[in-house]
């Protein structure tokens, strides 16, 4: 809706002014930056210093690359190529709202550019449908294609949005007198349309692609239907007033739900954080509107250069110094917040194969193979204490949410890009399958999902070869970095839902079923009595994952099980 609107609205402007030969570039772009960027970049300062504060050191360093990219308005590029595996998610993204203004400034340095050079309205017309219908086509067919978030966040996947309201301006539609006659009816149809999509699109909703013409039809039926009963409710003074200071709404409502989210570590709100939410976003918009949008708004000139670039020095600055201002208030080790170990060896931060364990005994240097998700690499310190122990090595590559396991469908994947990476990372585990006297493998949860990857792998194990299964460790109903602030346990006794994750009976079917398959069952250990803590001592880096602490000590505790299944694979 928002850009049909933009559209509409900006090149109504545009355009008038240009064939009234009064158009100047250069004045446009001064009056977009000092209608939109000053109050963008107090949102940016104070969201900085908050986060400087509120964060884990770990997820800071996340927000200073976002930071970067919302700073040069390329946040939607940023956000649709972000792998978010680890670290705060989405929803806790103070930034992740600055995408739609990344894609409107974007657009703004199109439009004008576009109107200038082709100056006769029939072509420019046809030059604009023919660009709705390709963009639209080339978005329908990247989501049905993995590129979904690339989709969603690309200035040409939205383009077409911008576009529609643009036509609208140039053909004058709302002067239509069928338009006008029929005013009541066309807006009706679109308030239905508009609400329709409120209600019926989700996630798996394919979007935008030829979708959004849904919604981007039925706010252009109210937008051009300026005398129907509709468009006189919505000009009434409150919501005139909203629509004043919406900017101003656009950019503190997000930042206000996601910092409250990532302190409290919980996506809903109770009914009394609503109504904090509420009145801590409008205090923040209408301090925004009246003191910085209007005072900026209204000087004249170039007197508006020494306070933007001020605060454009400022945020910038703020660039480098978040993570350090961070460390004065969360000065965390990483071993202990994030994963830090077998990194080379895994997904998107791949290198290489990666050795670890008794690596100084060479003969027996390609016995063992590790291969798994994220799980699997936080167990990589776990096999390589015991390898030192026990003189045995491994090698090892894994990857986030898809394991390293062959045969993998594309099906699976979410993403195109998703498939590339692991396709990536099969062509080095792959050699070393044959290599191997014994596979071990672990992946997250039940593992249902993997079952033809687990019986492909044991159609490429000869008969000499063995495959250990792990069991997951447990998961924790929130993230005890965020609770607990500290590596050891603080005095709040916070109580956290510790939760078994079993493997499914399809997956130990298909391991029962094979003699050179075995399933080891570690879920019996003591070390995660008092999870997430081990002699209060903080044990995982998130809900879900084991940090090197949690995985040494889980190690010590099922040493003497898990060498006797490794003896029973290697010999």
């Amino acid at each position: 809706m928002f850009f049909v609107i933009s559209g509409f609205l900006v090149t109504s402007i545009v355009y008038s002014k240009i064939k009234e030969k009064k158009f100047s570039i250069l004045a446009f772009y001064k009056s977009r930056i000092k209608r939109i960027v000053p109050a963008y970049l107090i949102m940016l300062f104070i969201t900085s210093i908050i986060v400087s504060i509120v964060f884990v050191n770990t997820d800071s360093y996340t927000f200073r690359k976002a930071l970067f990219w919302t700073l040069l308005f390329g946040s939607n590029s940023h956000f649709a190529s972000l792998d978010n595996y680890f670290g705060n998610s989405s929803f806790e993204n103070p930034l992740l709202h600055t995408w739609t203004l990344g894609v409107e400034m974007q657009f703004y340095l199109v439009l004008p550019i576009l109107l200038l050079l082709i100056k006769n309205t029939k072509v420019l017309i046809i030059f604009l449908l023919i660009s709705v219908f390709v963009l639209l086509s080339y978005s329908t067919y990247g989501i049905f294609h993995g590129g979904t978030d690339l989709m969603y966040f690309s200035l040409l996947s939205r383009m077409p949005e911008f576009l529609i309201g643009s036509l609208a301006a140039i053909v004058n539609l709302e002067n239509f007198p069928s338009i006008k006659k029929k005013a009541n009816a066309l807006s009706t149809l679109g308030a239905i349309l508009v609400l329709l999509s409120a209600v019926l699109f989700s996630k798996d909703t394919p979007f935008p692609g030829f979708t959004s013409l849904i919604p981007c039809l039925g706010t252009l039926a109210i937008l051009v239907s300026s005398s129907s009963k509709i468009n006189s409710y919505l000009s009434n003074n409150i919501l005139v007033f909203i629509g004043e200071i919406s900017y101003s709404l656009y950019l503190w409502h997000w930042p206000v739900m996601a910092l409250f989210r990532y302190y409290k570590n919980s996506y809903m709100f109770t009914p009394a954080e609503v109504i904090i939410v509420i009145i801590l976003t409008l205090s923040t918009s209408l301090l925004s509107y009246y003191f910085v949008e209007k005072i900026f708004r209204q000087q004249k000139g170039m007197k508006f250069l020494i306070p933007f670039g001020t605060i454009t020095g400022v945020v910038v600055a703020m660039v480098l110094l978040v993570p350090k201002i961070n460390l004065k208030f969360n000065n965390l080790p990483l071993n202990f917040t994030s994963p830090s170990f077998g990194l080379e060896s895994h997904g998107p931060t791949f290198v290489k194969v990666e050795h670890f364990g008794d690596i100084s005994n060479q003969s027996h240097a390609n016995e063992t193979l590790f291969i798994g998700d994220s799980h699997a690499l936080c167990m990589k310190k776990y096999l390589d204490i015991l390898g030192k122990r026990n003189q045995f090595s491994f090698k090892t590559v894994t990857n986030n949410t898809y394991p390293t396991l062959p045969g993998l469908d594309k099906e699976l994947f979410k993403e195109d890009r998703l498939y590339r990476q692991y396709n990536k990372l099969m062509t080095h585990i792959n050699p070393e399958i044959p290599k191997s006297k014994l596979i071990i493998l672990q992946f997250s949860d039940d593992g249902d999902k993997w079952q033809d990857g687990l019986k492909c792998l044991l159609k490429t194990m000869r008969a000499d070869q063995r495959l250990i299964v792990l069991s997951d460790f447990p998961k924790l109903d929130k993230n005890p970095v965020r609770i607990n602030r500290n590596i050891t346990k603080n005095k709040l006794n916070e109580t956290y839902i510790v939760t078994k994750r079993d493997v499914s009976k399809n997956i130990l079917s298909i391991i029962n079923s094979d003699t050179r398959a075995k399933f080891l069952d570690l879920s019996d250990s003591n070390v995660f009595d008092e999870a997430p803590f081990n002699r209060d001592t903080l044990m995982y880096y998130d809900q879900g994952h084991l940090n090197e602490y949690g995985a040494k000590k889980y190690a010590i505790d099922t040493e003497k099980k898990f060498m006797d299944s490794y003896k029973w694979g290697i010999n």
